[in-house]
């Protein structure tokens, strides 16, 4: 290994590949786009990358310490404690925002799958840093700094670079979509905030739906603002009944929006943390070693 240039050991690389190939395609395919370059990547990128994504979707859970039993271990500096996470919900009513699985063109003029949240609300495109690097498109720097502003006219990001973007689809293979998008770390966080239940949503039935997936938690990699948004959606629009979304057609398919019953309110959902992940990993590889 040292003569290849690597830092890491075998026995990382094969616990790498293994949890690779536990993972959903999905999961997969965001860590190959975070990753800088084609190298393999190490134990510990993978454990950051995992982490990142336990706390993406811990977003706004209260973390509650686990009282300490009399006589119980107490953990050396550097470990966590064992935690109870409570997530809690006061209102059953979420919203679906339009989310769409859209093909930008790389380096070499080849399509790339990315998945995309369309938000008339935003005045600017923005796609990842971590999608940029990995479709390998140039970099366009700004004359100067353009700061971004959120609710409450709070700053959200300094933006010094821009990228141009060929967008197409596989619903409309003759429209090509071009584009300047912002360069950000991260476009937005996971859509939606939880997993929902479409069952019973019979007027999206038949649909060729624009993110087949769009019921499940997943991040997104580019964030399509008002400045494209006329050149994407149709005016036709399916309604279901009353707290159900709405379809509405766009150039990759039909987008799912709105409003809709999620679970019942109040509801709380614990999960008990024993140790960290690092940890865990490293006792599989001496228990298999």
């Amino acid at each position: 290994m040292k003569n290849l240039g690597r830092k890491s050991n075998l026995g990382e690389d094969l616990i790498v590949k293994v949890i690779l190939r536990k993972m959903d395609t999905e999961t997969r395919r965001e860590f190959k786009k975070s990753l800088p370059d084609t190298n393999v990547p190490s134990l510990d990128t993978l454990i950051k990358f995992v982490n990142k994504v336990v706390a993406d979707h811990a977003t706004e859970v209260e973390i509650e310490p686990t009282a300490t039993a009399p006589g119980a271990k107490v953990p050396k500096q550097g470990e966590r404690n064992p935690q109870t996470l409570t997530a809690s919900s006061n209102s059953d009513l979420h919203t679906i925002l339009a989310t769409a699985m859209v093909q930008v063109t790389n380096k070499y003029n080849q399509p790339w799958d990315c998945r995309a949240l369309i938000d008339s609300g935003s005045t600017h495109t923005y796609i990842t840093s971590a999608l940029v690097t990995t479709l390998g498109l140039k970099r366009l720097e700004l004359n100067s700094p353009m700061n971004v502003k959120g609710l409450s006219d709070t700053d959200v990001a300094n933006i010094s670079h821009t990228v141009e973007l060929e967008i197409t689809t596989t619903y409309s293979p003759d429209t090509v979509i071009r584009a300047t998008a912002l360069i950000v770390k991260k476009a937005s966080g996971v859509h939606p905030r939880m997993p929902i239940n479409p069952k019973g949503w019979t007027h999206l039935q038949q649909l060729n739906l624009a993110d087949p997936a769009f019921h499940k938690s997943r991040s997104v990699d580019i964030l399509f603002g008002a400045d494209i948004y006329p050149r994407l959606i149709h005016g036709t629009i399916i309604r279901g009944n009353d707290n159900q979304p709405i379809a509405q057609e766009s150039v990759f398919g039909w987008t799912v929006l709105g409003p809709t019953i999620t679970t019942p309110g109040n509801v709380s959902v614990c999960y008990n943390s024993i140790c960290p992940l690092d940890s865990t990993l490293r006792k599989f590889w001496e228990i298999e070693d």
